[in-house]
């Protein structure tokens, strides 16, 4: 694990050495439409499948399930990269927080790797402005 000259991990190191396990921000419009622009985004991407879970979802939040999926025809094999859950903050802002599946950080490093590639990608095109 990288360390500063004061024995500290630091940030820039931390995140190139390894996917962080959540991210959290804050963006315009309501966990629906938020959802569905997600869910395009990913679309766009390929690589990866953003889809709502309905039966984690409620009124005041949506879950998304995100995987990436390898193989062709019969034998495609979907593998769980991590959740998002978007939460209603009112006024028409949502709380987007991104969570790694917890085997994919020790296990899987190209997976890790593609979910960091989209947490960035959708942190960079949702989240609102300081």
């Amino acid at each position: 694990m990288a360390v500063s000259d004061h024995g500290e991990e630091t940030r820039d190191q931390m995140t190139s050495e390894r996917a962080p396990s959540m991210i959290e921000f804050i963006t315009t419009g309501s966990p629906t439409t938020v959802s569905r622009a997600i869910e395009s985004h990913a679309a766009q991407e390929r690589s990866i499948t953003a889809l709502v879970v309905p039966w984690q979802s409620n009124g005041a939040s949506v879950v998304m399930s995100v995987t990436a999926a390898a193989g062709e025809g019969w034998a495609i094999d979907h593998a769980n990269l991590g959740t998002i859950t978007l939460i209603d903050l009112g006024d028409d802002r949502t709380r987007v927080k991104l969570e790694a599946a917890e085997q994919l950080q020790a296990d899987h490093k190209p997976r890790a790797s593609l979910f960091d590639q989209f947490v960035r990608t959708l942190q960079g095109r949702f989240q609102e402005s300081s």
